[in-house]
């Protein structure tokens, strides 16, 4: 073997001397040698050719295979596949063995670890073919000293692997010593070995060949320089800038520029963002995986499904995967299944197996099933609900079994081919025929469904050796992982690279980003598995430093050395970086025209200074021009009939039920659901009032924020339903007790009452009773929460009246405690001039004197109202109006009997007084709220019954001073329509409020 340096800018002049001679060239990659045969036939006029047979080159891992391939007489090389068969069968056996007989080192052999081992199984399967070289060295080195447990598992998993090979007539062609060189005859050029990981392993061989010449790096390469950038943001516009140069100034083609990056997973939304924002064509000549962002994935949701019950995470993530194409027939229901289960939060199954989606679907078909046989009729239609809630019972079920049926054990020899099978069943029941597929997607699944073919192939050849595999399944799963699909590009560009890939090409420029000393520094060393201290026993310290792997490859893509091919960032996408030490760091104080920056300039500053337009941004200007196109004038001055339908639907006829009959046919008004929305902005109102518009998610959770709000409500109805007869018990602080009229003591018979009162209230209708997985949740927390509801009880209960003056007179209510229960949740109506109050109260008590207390209950201190927002400013503003329609309702003949009103928060155990005749927060006092809250129900009534659109046009503090006084910042920013109402917005420092604004 003969070695020779060789510059990098020499590699065109050693092809064409050798050209001659029909030698054969090893490069390191296949982009590296085509990229070389590329330049020989584009350039005739240097290499004296015009054709080129392609037999004169080759790449390294197709030249060892070719001429270097190990054999051994009546035994053939073991496939790499069952290779990892023979792992998972080691890995299977050693779970099974006491645990003394285990693996002490390389596995941990307690229970936990080693029955879920199969992570390991990639690792093991790695070091198999080097373990016969670590014998070796052993075996050369007697003064290593004596072995330890990790030598022991090794030295086990070798002999193991030995006596697998003898006994299944099979090698190992790493092991074989006896390599020879196919060709003694032709002249062999291998280009720079410093970039292949294995070559020390065929050195010696080639060693011993006359006929082959290496070319290394020359040893005193000077060191290339890099940019350096603050962040990675910058370092990738700059860089896409300085390749927009060259193309500009005609110094490149698109395609004579490559761009390689370390991490390209990483970087690759990123890339894809920026070169189409900025213009520049571009191909990545990278796979990527099949099972991720791709129809392959649907193998994983398969897994996911399986191993986790049928959480409603997976089930979604399955059903609506939409790389595939789902039968027709089936696409409604899917979704259907989906929603009911975000509905009824069907989260994951319950303890001890059982299904939270057919107990769900389960309990709603009983109850349609009872419904229909009492004949019940309401606004779902017994009949058919049962019919639906049956036909996605039996699509579960049906999808339940065709998923779990890929994972039911098979003997070795049978366990691929099942999955196949069991593939073919689920493609058959749910998907289309391969001519609805996406090309794509048929590609994709054409590769996956090849690699199981694979998988089969060997498994059929050597189902003998009765190897055990613990999941099937999932060994297909991590097969599938560690493979890629490129898609086939007719694309022009600049090609993009992962690092390593095309080191010494012959491209004209190359660009290498996040060139950080993590990201560049390669190490190939032999026996990688040992530590620091084994290595230098074995004395390959030595070797591992005869490889400078990192160096070979920045000095071969810095092959040109008036271009700056690198660049780094301080802070890149993958965190705080420093550049690799073998460069030579220098600032960029180039300028780029950068137009994408000087479109941010005129949006954000004003500023304009366009050079030029893209094609995004022309297009992005046509859809805005069409758009703002004026409309028919008299279309739209008024609403149209089928919203104002809606609002009379609302406003006039969905509550009227609810009403007796003198006070229909007016408007009914609602402090919550109607004033509260209304003011300032009647499109909140129109929106989530009348067209009851809310989130569309199928993201479920097992507790919504107002779930505990309505339990806790629920609870305190409950418990004070039984005092509509008798005296309420009170608090008593000195003894931390309640006491009852003539029963004393009743602190435990009130607790006791609490939790079989929690109980009822969990099971009774809500928003969450068709989830048994929520109500066994609550059932299983009831004690907890009846706690609250206790705690609760020892403010609400305190003493009526406890707190007295120097004059002996009560100055304040401490509590209702003593006093008794007049109505819970009762509706009250009262008509009024242009309108009809319809409210609800939470609780109407009666004190020892025969007066009012009005309650409403809060689950927590925040959901209570400011004290600022009970009575109206200087403006007549008023923000609450919920205790002044409670006041209201209670009618001109009970108003002067309220003695207090109060918010009480049930979690906090905290109050708000609105009024306390004990106080200076008197009714008196309260009166303006009362009477400006009419106002606003007048106005309120006045504007929805009007025909034109004017009402709900949106108004600015600049133009109204009114009750309808929207703040874009105050209002408009909380507000969670503002996505979809757009009143506003702000372009180059000027506010937009219409299309046809002047």
């Amino acid at each position: 073997m003969n070695i020779k340096e060789l510059s990098p800018s020499e590699i065109a002049k050693a092809l064409y001397q050798q050209l001659e001679e029909k030698a054969l060239f090893v490069f390191s990659t296949d982009v590296v040698m085509n990229s070389w045969i590329d330049y020989l036939l584009l350039h005739p006029e240097e290499s004296g050719i015009e054709a080129l047979p392609f037999e004169y080159f080759t790449a390294w891992d197709k030249f060892k295979s070719q001429y270097l391939g190990a054999a051994k007489e009546g035994y053939s090389a073991v496939p790499s596949v069952l290779r990892k068969f023979f792992i998972s069968d080691i890995i299977t056996k050693n779970a099974h063995k006491p645990v003394e007989e285990r693996f002490q080192s390389i596995i941990n052999p307690q229970d936990q670890y080693a029955k879920n081992a199969d992570n390991f199984a990639d690792w093991l399967c790695k070091s198999l073919p080097s373990l016969h070289f670590w014998q070796k060295r052993l075996e050369e080195n007697p003064d290593y000293g004596e072995l330890d447990a990790e030598d022991k598992d090794y030295k086990k998993l070798y002999d193991e692997y030995k006596d697998f090979l003898e006994n299944n007539k099979l090698f190992e062609p790493a092991w074989i010593d006896a390599k020879a060189l196919s060709d003694s005859n032709r002249k062999i050029y291998i280009f720079y070995p410093e970039l292949l990981e294995d070559f020390s392993d065929y050195k010696e061989l080639l060693s011993q060949a006359d006929n082959v010449t290496i070319f290394t790096l020359p040893s005193k390469l000077p060191s290339p320089k890099a940019y350096l950038y603050p962040d990675s943001r910058s370092e990738l516009r700059k860089t896409i800038l300085r390749i927009r140069e060259l193309v500009t100034s005609g110094k490149a083609d698109w395609s004579q520029i490559a761009l390689s990056i370390p991490k390209l997973d990483i970087y690759r939304p990123y890339l894809k963002r920026e070169l189409s924002l900025y213009g520049i064509p571009f191909v990545i000549r990278a796979g990527e995986s099949l099972t991720k962002n791709c129809a392959g994935k649907i193998f994983h949701e398969i897994s996911d499904c399986y191993t986790s019950s049928f959480s409603y995470d997976s089930l979604r993530a399955l059903l609506l995967d939409d790389y595939l194409p789902w039968k027709d027939s089936i696409i409604s229901t899917k979704f259907d299944l989906i929603a009911e289960g975000s509905r009824m939060r069907c989260l994951s199954s319950a303890e001890g197996g059982k299904d939270i989606w057919l107990s769900a679907l389960n309990s709603k078909i009983s109850y349609f099933e009872k419904a229909e046989k009492a004949g019940k009729a309401g606004k779902s239609d017994p009949e058919s609900q049962l019919k639906r809630y049956t036909e996605l019972k039996e699509f579960y079920q049906k999808l339940k079994y065709l998923v779990n049926n890929f994972f039911q054990p098979q003997e070795f020899g049978q366990a691929f081919i099942h999955i196949r099978n069991c593939w073919m069943e689920f493609k058959t029941a749910f998907l289309k025929e391969d001519k609805d597929f996406s090309e794509d997607a048929n590609n994709i699944l054409s590769r996956c469904i090849k690699e199981l073919g694979n998988l089969i192939q060997i498994e059929e050849s050597y189902k003998d050796c009765q190897l055990q595999i613990n999941s099937p399944y999932d060994f297909y799963l991590q097969e599938l992982d560690k493979k890629t699909y490129t898609k086939q590009n007719k694309a022009f560009g600049i090609s993009i690279y992962p690092y390593k890939l095309s080191a010494a090409a012959s491209i004209k420029y190359q660009f290498v980003i996040d060139a950080s000393q993590d990201n560049l520094d390669i190490a190939y060393k032999r026996l990688s598995f040992l530590n620091t201290t084994k290595r230098s026993k074995l004395k390959l310290l030595e070797e591992d430093k005869s490889v400078p792997a990192a160096d070979a490859f920045i000095k071969l893509y810095a092959k040109d050395a008036d271009h700056i091919v690198f660049s780094s960032a301080e802070e890149s996408f993958n965190g705080f970086a420093i550049p690799h030490s073998s460069l030579e760091i220098i600032d960029d104080s180039n300028t780029y025209d950068d137009f994408v920056l000087s479109e941010r300039d005129l949006i954000l500053k004003g500023k304009n200074n366009f050079k030029q337009y893209t094609s995004l941004q022309k297009a992005s200007f046509a859809n805005w021009e069409s758009f703002c196109l004026k409309t028919d004038e008299k279309d739209d001055e008024k609403l149209s009939p089928k919203l104002l339908e809606a609002i009379k639907y609302h406003t006039m006829e969905k509550k009227a039920g609810r009403l007796p009959e003198e006070l229909q046919g007016k408007a009914i008004i609602s402090p919550r659901s109607d004033l509260e929305r209304f003011f300032p902005c009647p499109r909140k109102w129109l929106l989530k009032a009348v067209l009851s518009l809310k989130d569309d998610t199928l993201d479920t959770s097992l507790m919504q924020n107002f779930d505990m709000g309505n339990l806790n409500h629920k609870i305190m109805e409950l418990f004070m339903e039984q005092y509509k007869e008798a005296i309420l018990p009170y608090y008593d602080k000195e003894k931390d007790s309640f006491m009852a009229a003539l029963k004393g003591d009743c602190s435990q018979e009130i607790r006791e009452n609490l939790i079989s009162i929690t109980e009822k209230a969990i099971k009774a209708p809500s928003d969450f009773r068709d989830s048994p997985l929520v109500i066994e949740t609550l059932l299983s927390q009831k004690e907890a929460i009846a706690d609250v509801i206790y705690s609760f009880l020892k403010t609400l209960l305190l003493p009526y009246g406890e707190s007295y003056s120097a004059k002996g007179e009560r100055n304040k209510i401490n509590g209702i405690g003593n006093c008794s229960v007049a109505a819970l949740e009762e509706v009250k109506s009262l008509g009024l001039k242009n309108f009809t109050y319809l409210g609800v109260i939470d609780c109407l008590i009666i004190s020892p004197d025969e007066d009012y207390i009005i309650i409403d209950y809060k689950n927590s201190k925040s959901s209570i109202p400011a004290k600022k927002d009970l009575i109206p400013d200087e403006d007549s503003i008023l923000k609450d109006f919920q205790m002044a329609v409670y006041y209201t309702l209670m009618g001109k003949d009970n108003i002067e009997n309220i003695k207090a009103g109060y918010f009480y928060s049930i979690s906090d155990r905290d109050k708000c007084c609105v009024t306390d005749e004990f106080t200076n927060d008197t009714l008196e006092n309260f009166s303006d709220s009362i009477s400006e809250t009419i106002n606003y129900a007048e106005l309120f009534a006045s504007t929805v019954i009007r025909e034109d659109r004017q009402a709900f046009e949106p108004h600015t503090s600049k133009k109204r001073k009114d009750k309808l006084n929207v703040s874009k910042y105050k209002d408009c920013a909380a507000c969670n329509f503002k996505t979809i109402c757009r009143s506003s917005y702000r372009l180059a420092g000027k506010e937009i409020r219409s299309i046809d604004n002047e």
